[in-house]
């Protein structure tokens, strides 16, 4: 990976670790440097391959970054993921960042996650970043069908009419939920990734 041969540090910050990473004063191998920001692996890996974007200016978040950091940390996410591909060939990524304390930020300058993810690293993946939220994942105790029903109340219809338990998703009120319920559960449904199919009854 090609490293750059100037960068700068804009307002140092004495009692920030990641500061203080990218003077070099803590002993933290780098993975690479480019001109604003820096790689390093994560001391607390998820997963193999597991890590960090750091910008060398002192940001708090995404959003007080300037544009140009966030350009070159969208490049180079590009380039690590090929880094990462060859090396651990994983199944899939997070890439993720928090912002604010509210949402998990300990640290606070700027560092973008990056997460190589692996078939059967977890029981069930569905949800991913919602999952920051543990009560506001897609629901895993019903099926597949169910889980297109949750966000639409869709059925297959390329692959004919599916029978299947309705999840009535909490987005809706109570009554219409309870008259649903007492009803024959009888559906108007239509593929999800054809809007011109025709609608068509489904019955769960």
């Amino acid at each position: 990976m090609k490293k750059a041969i100037f960068f700068r540090i804009d307002e140092p910050m004495t009692s920030c670790i990641f500061c203080q990473i990218a003077q070099k004063k803590k002993n933290v191998e780098f993975v690479a440097e480019f001109e604003h920001c820096f790689v390093i692996e994560d001391q607390y890996p998820v997963a193999p391959g597991h890590l960090l974007i750091i910008p060398y200016q002192h940001t708090e978040n995404w959003f007080t970054a300037p544009a140009k950091t966030k350009l070159e940390i969208i490049e180079v996410l590009d380039r690590l993921k090929k880094l990462l591909d060859a090396k651990y060939r994983p199944d899939g990524y997070n890439i993720g960042m928090n912002c604010g304390p509210v949402a998990g930020q300990t640290v606070m300058h700027l560092h973008v996650h990056l997460i190589p993810r692996f078939v059967g690293d977890m029981e069930d993946p569905r949800g991913g970043v919602r999952g920051v939220i543990p009560s506001k994942r897609v629901p895993t105790n019903c099926g597949f069908v169910d889980f297109v029903d949750y966000f639409g109340r869709f059925s297959i219809q390329k692959w004919g009419l599916i029978s299947a338990k309705v999840y009535w998703p909490p987005f809706l009120d109570r009554k219409s939920a309870q008259k649903n319920r007492k009803s024959d559960r009888t559906t108007l449904c239509r593929h999800p990734l054809n809007k011109n199919t025709k609608w068509k009854r489904s019955f769960s």
